[in-house]
Order: C-alpha cells, then structure tokens, then sequence
C-alpha cells in the first residue's frame, strides 16, 4: 500500500501467487463431497471477484471483450424470452398489516390485506455496460451489471375495520434496478456455469392506489407496506427465481472461442 495517498498495488508475481492458489481451490472439489461442490465453487469465485474488485485486475483484450458482451446479450436474450419455463407475470406473495386508528374518542384496530399479487417484467432485463472480465488461464470469470427496462407490480386489497372495509388495487411502478450476476466460462470457448445472480435494488417506485374512497388516510400506510415488501422479500425472491431458470439455461449457450 502506498503510504501517501492509500492506494494498493500488486505485483505480476503476486497475480500468479494468486492465480495458483485459486486453481488449488478448484482442485480441492474433487475430494468435496458432490452435493456441496456447487457451493463451494461459487464461494471461491466469489471470493476472486472480490479481491480482483479490490486491485483492479481485469483483462483488457478487445476481441475478449467483444465476445463476452456478445456471450451476455445472447444468453439473455434467449434465457428471457425464447422458453416457456421463465415466468412472466410471477405471483407475489400475500402482504398483510395491523394498525390502529383513533376516531373521536375511539380507538379503532384495524388490517390491510393485500392478495392476488403479481410482478411483470422480470423478462426485460438487459445488460448495463460493458462486461467486467477476468482471465485465469483455464477460465474467464464474466461480472455483468444488469438492469430491467421495465417492472410492474399489482395487487388486490382490502382494508379492514372490524372485519369490514372496502377492497381497492394498487399498481406499483418500478423505474429502476440493480443487477448482478456472475458466470464462469472456458477461456478456450465452452458452456459456462452460473454462479450468482442478485437483484441487488428494486428503487424509484411509485405506487398508485384506485377505490379507497373516505379510507385514503391509508394510502401511506399501505405504500409503505409495498415498497418495503418490493425492496427485499420481493427482490429476494426473483433473484432465487431467476437464478434456478438461468442456471438450467445456461447449458444452451456456448461462449464463443476466440
């Protein structure tokens, strides 16, 4: 580290200490159970993603570069709308709240539902960018950063007070998104291996809500409940959704040889 202005530097031959430690890694799969390999591995290419994130050690090769967003716009492409197993609508899960409320002098306890959830656009996604690349001689580690071009939500709902109340909808727009995903390839051309995909943030929602009429002092309550049910458990559970699709996929799509 320099000690003027922080910066981290690494040399060739602690790339190469590195590059070996990690092919070591790989090596010790053979003995790991098979049932947990698929674990391990992500976690040892996780790990080099981070230290490479950390030193800025990424392959600069055009035609590398060239293939590898290639590679990416091919395979979304066809793992988001060429099958019939991506689900687009997906359902959500139901959503329920208690609350209190004061009328007068009475204080009244009270529940929003919200039910027949549904979440639309997770087959837009598109790549951001260029390709983050990584070449370990015998694999090119490939980190995407991803975006949806569009994502709607919509539910059913009621409001309930005493176990009475009206029912209304409620659309939810999402305007952006942060996505992650990571793929290992054979440098020489081959089928590659999925090793994450994250929904890392679901931001700038507006949510709308049609037929609470004298309950629209809810409307905060329940817009609440919705964006804080979009940006985790929702994002959450499209990530695991997406990831189990496009690793069954992802065996369809040759990286291409040089």
């Amino acid at each position: 580290m320099d000690p003027l202005d922080g910066s981290t530097t690494v040399s060739n031959h602690s790339l190469e200490n590195y590059k070996i430690g990690y092919l070591v890694q790989l090596s010790l799969l053979a003995i790991i159970p098979e049932e947990s390999r698929s674990f391990m591995m992500r976690l040892i290419v996780l790990t080099v993603i981070a230290f490479c994130a950390l030193v800025g050690v990424f392959a600069d090769d055009a035609d590398l570069q060239r293939r590898a967003n290639a590679y990416i716009d091919s395979f979304i492409e066809g793992a988001t709308n060429e099958t019939g197993g991506f689900a687009d609508p997906s359902a959500l899960e139901d959503l329920k709240k208690g609350f209190e409320r004061e009328f007068g002098l009475i204080k009244v306890k009270g529940e929003v539902k919200l039910f027949e959830g549904t979440i639309t656009g997770l087959s837009t996604l598109q790549r951001k960018g260029n390709v983050s690349i990584m070449d370990l001689d015998d694999m090119v580690l490939l980190t995407t950063q991803l975006t949806f071009r569009k994502l709607n939500a919509h539910y059913k709902g009621a409001i309930l007070l005493n176990e009475a109340g009206p029912q209304f909808t409620l659309n939810a727009k999402i305007s952006g998104s942060k996505v992650s995903m990571t793929i290992v390839v054979p440098s020489k051309g081959g089928k590659g291996d999925l090793m994450s995909f994250n929904i890392n943030k679901l931001q700038d929602i507006r949510v709308t809500i049609y037929g609470l009429g004298p309950f629209g002092w809810s409307a905060g309550f329940i817009s609440t409940l919705v964006l804080n049910a979009l940006e985790q458990p929702v994002a959450k559970t499209a990530s695991l959704r997406i990831f189990e699709h496009f690793s069954k996929e992802i065996s369809k799509y040759d990286f291409p040889a040089a």
